[in-house]
C-alpha cells in the first residue's frame, strides 16, 4: 500500500539515501506563448495532462537511472522522489483524472532496463530491486484570491509598462528624426539649409576667421563626392568637407549618449509560472474538476542482493552496444546517459555539503 503524503509535508533535508525533484515542465519543455499563458493564468485552466507524462517521462530518463546507478554501486537503500522540491517539501504533480500509475511502472522499469546493467551479474530483475509506490496527496487550501497573487502584481505592474512604453516610442521617433537629420550624406548637410546655418555656427565658435564660413554664406553648392576623395578633402582645412566631417562625427557621438534608454521589459510571469507549476497548484486545484496531486516515490533496495550481489553470471542481454560505449565487464553498474549518449558509473556521496551521484 503506498504511502500517504501530504501536500507541504517536510520530508527532512536530501540525504545519501534521499533524493527529491520538484516536478515542473521544464525537463520536457512546454511550447506556450505569452498569450496563451497569460489565458491560462487568467482563467486557473489546467490543461496539461499530456505534457505531465512527457516530463515524468523525462525526470525518469534523466534522474531516476544515474539514482539508482548510485545507490547500486554505493550498496545503499534510498528513496527517489518526483513531486519533492529541495528543501524537502511535497508539492506534487498535478493531473486531471487519475495519474495512469500502470503505464507510469512499466516506463520506470523499462528504462531501468534499457538504461541499467551490470554485466557480471547478467539479467537483473529490477522488480525485485525496485519498488514504485504512487499516490495522491491532500489538496492545498483554496486560495482567498481568484488569481494567482504574482499574476495580480502583474496585472497591475501592465498598466505602468504600458504608460512607459508609449512614453519611449514618443522619445524614440523624436531621437530618430534628430540622428537622421545628423546623419544625411556630407554633401546634402552643408547643401541643406538647416543644416548649413548649424554648420556655419560650428565653424565660428571653433574658427571665427575661417573662409568656409564666407563660402558657404553664398550660394555654393557642394556636389557628392566619392569616399577616397572624401579622405583628403577632410584633412584640408580649407575645405567644407573638413568642418562638415567633424561636426557629423561630433554630433553623432552625443546623439548616441541620448539615445533614450530601453525599457526593461516585463519579465514572462505567466509562462514562468506555468513552467514552474508549483506557484499555480493551489488554483488549479480548486477552479478545475476532477483535478489530482499526486508524488512518486521510487525506493531502491540495493540490500537485496545479499552477499551474492557481485557473482559473475554470464550476460543475458539482448541489447547490442557499439564497441566504445559498451560497459567494462565489471562488478559495477552503468547507466547511460541521454545527454552525452554514453553509457557511464557513479555512485552516492556527499559532495560540497550535500548528496551527489559522483561520477566513477
Amino acid at each position: 500500500m503506498a504511502k500517504h503524503f501530504k501536500y507541504h509535508q517536510y520530508l527532512g533535508r536530501e540525504t545519501l539515501k534521499k533524493e527529491y525533484k520538484e516536478f515542473t515542465f521544464h525537463p520536457a519543455g512546454l511550447k506556450i506563448d505569452k498569450k496563451i499563458a497569460d489565458d491560462y493564468c487568467y482563467s486557473n485552466e489546467f490543461n496539461f495532462n499530456e505534457i505531465v507524462i512527457k516530463n515524468i517521462e523525462k525526470y525518469i530518463e534523466m534522474y531516476l537511472t544515474v539514482n539508482a546507478c548510485a545507490s547500486f554501486n554505493s550498496n545503499i537503500n534510498s528513496r527517489f522522489y518526483i513531486g519533492v522540491n529541495d528543501d524537502g517539501f511535497v508539492k506534487g504533480i498535478p493531473y486531471k483524472g487519475d495519474l495512469p500509475i500502470k503505464e507510469i511502472e512499466e516506463y520506470i522499469y523499462k528504462k531501468l532496463y534499457e538504461n541499467l546493467l551490470n554485466p557480471s551479474l547478467g539479467e537483473i530483475d529490477f522488480k525485485k530491486y525496485v519498488k514504485i509506490n504512487i499516490s495522491n496527496i491532500n489538496y492545498p487550501k483554496k486560495p482567498k484570491e481568484k488569481l494567482n497573487h504574482e499574476y495580480s502584481k502583474y496585472l497591475r505592474r501592465i498598466k505602468k509598462y504600458k504608460e512607459k512604453l508609449e512614453k519611449y516610442d514618443e522619445e524614440m521617433k523624436d531621437w530618430r528624426i534628430r540622428f537622421a537629420f545628423v546623419n544625411q550624406k556630407l554633401f546634402k548637410i552643408i547643401n541643406n539649409i538647416e543644416s548649413r546655418i548649424i554648420l556655419i555656427e560650428f565653424i565660428r565658435n571653433n574658427d571665427p576667421t575661417s573662409p568656409v564660413i564666407e563660402l558657404l554664406k553664398t550660394d555654393y553648392k557642394e556636389i557628392y563626392q566619392p569616399h577616397e576623395v572624401v579622405l583628403c578633402l577632410k584633412e584640408d582645412i580649407t575645405s567644407p568637407y573638413y568642418w562638415v566631417t567633424r561636426w557629423k562625427d561630433m554630433m553623432i557621438k552625443k546623439l548616441r549618449k541620448e539615445r533614450p534608454p530601453m525599457i526593461k521589459l516585463l519579465p514572462n510571469v505567466s509562462i514562468n509560472l506555468i513552467m514552474n507549476v508549483s506557484d499555480m497548484l493551489p488554483w488549479w486545484i480548486h477552479y478545475n474538476e476532477h483535478m489530482t496531486l499526486n508524488i512518486i516515490e521510487v525506493i531502491i533496495l540495493s540490500s537485496e542482493f545479499g552477499t551474492n550481489k557481485f557473482k559473475i553470471l554470464p550476460p543475458k542481454f539482448d541489447v547490442e552496444f557499439p564497441e566504445e560505449t559498451t560497459p567494462e565487464y565489471d562488478n559495477l553498474f552503468s547507466y547511460y546517459d541521454i545527454s552525452k549518449k554514453k553509457w557511464l558509473k557513479c555512485r552516492r556521496i556527499i559532495f560540497n555539503g550535500g548528496p551527489s551521484c559522483f561520477p566513477i
